[in-house]
């Protein structure tokens, strides 16, 4: 496990054309079918992943699914296409996200702004964008917990805002071996090897 200093992110912001959501939703389906998200205006477009992406997804949900139910705790895990929105310029998809009990309770009559945890499965395409742009994102809008799942180093990153502060308050990088423990999860913990080894 490695304690990662924050001060380090660097944010991106490119100066190209923006849309509102309106716009943004009006927008054919892209024909390669690439996941379309909108930051601060900003379109982004993601290829689609290769297998092992969604093999760590389905794993990962099974997990979170499972353990959920197993420890009566509640809340919800959502997938693709559910997203979190933001003004009338900011739509993101998660790979996975969980909004627990009381957060349900918040966005139940609206799309959720934020969440209390984000996973995210990197890919050699989007890999500066989903650790930057998108993480920097979900920083703003007061995500909880965020992992950043790494098939090719099998690490996940987790960056925590617990505090509701602007900041992440801490960023940990776990490695094959370690045991990652959930803040925004109560007793959930799980062996990396178990998520980012291909068996």
């Amino acid at each position: 496990m490695i304690v990662v200093d924050s001060s380090f992110l660097i944010n991106a912001s490119p100066l190209v054309k923006t849309y509102t959501l309106d716009e943004f939703f009006a927008l054919p389906e892209p024909k390669d079918f690439s996941k379309m998200e909108l930051i601060n205006g900003v379109l982004y477009m993601s290829p689609m992943p290769d297998w092992r992406h969604s093999n760590i997804i389905e794993k990962l949900n099974f997990l979170l699914v499972t353990f959920l139910g197993k420890a009566n705790i509640g809340g919800r895990i959502y997938r693709p296409r559910a997203g979190i929105q933001r003004t009338k310029t900011t739509w993101l998809e998660p790979d996975l996200f969980y909004l627990s009990k009381e957060s349900l309770v918040r966005f139940e009559k609206e799309i959720p702004t934020t969440a209390d945890l984000v996973i995210e499965v990197l890919s050699l395409s989007t890999f500066e964008y989903d650790k930057t742009t998108k993480a920097d994102t979900y920083e703003a809008l007061g995500v909880r917990e965020l992992w950043l799942v790494d098939a090719d180093t099998k690490q996940i990153e987790v960056r925590e805002n617990l505090n509701a502060n602007t900041k992440w308050d801490r960023i940990v990088v776990y490695e094959q071996g370690d045991i990652l423990e959930s803040k925004v999860i109560e007793g959930l913990h799980f062996s990396i090897d178990d998520i980012v080894v291909v068996r």
